[in-house]
């Protein structure tokens, strides 16, 4: 949850609602708390693999952007060229 929305909802008790609309990137909102439960964070060991993952991926977006910033990329499309096989070979119409 994003901060303004989540400093809602921990004020509020179970079954209560937000007395004002709460403002938050995403738009204007109504909170209504219907429960709330304990969570803990997974252990470090557990979600390192996908965290490295994230980051590796982050990293070679970075790198790519500058690499692309730097290029100097130009598309050239091929000279049209007159094909005298497709014509010397093609049946000529009978007046």
């Amino acid at each position: 949850m994003v901060k303004p929305f989540a400093d809602a909802v921990i004020a509020m008790e179970n079954g209560g609602h937000s007395t004002t609309p709460v403002k938050t990137q995403f738009g204007w909102h109504v909170i209504l708390r219907e429960d709330s439960r304990e969570t803990s964070p997974p252990a470090f060991d557990d979600v390192k693999k996908t965290l490295l993952d994230e980051k590796r991926r982050e990293l070679i977006m970075v790198h790519l952007t500058a690499l692309r910033k730097k290029a100097d990329i130009q598309i050239k499309t091929p000279a049209k060229t007159f094909d005298k096989t497709a014509t010397a070979n093609k049946p000529k119409s009978i007046p």
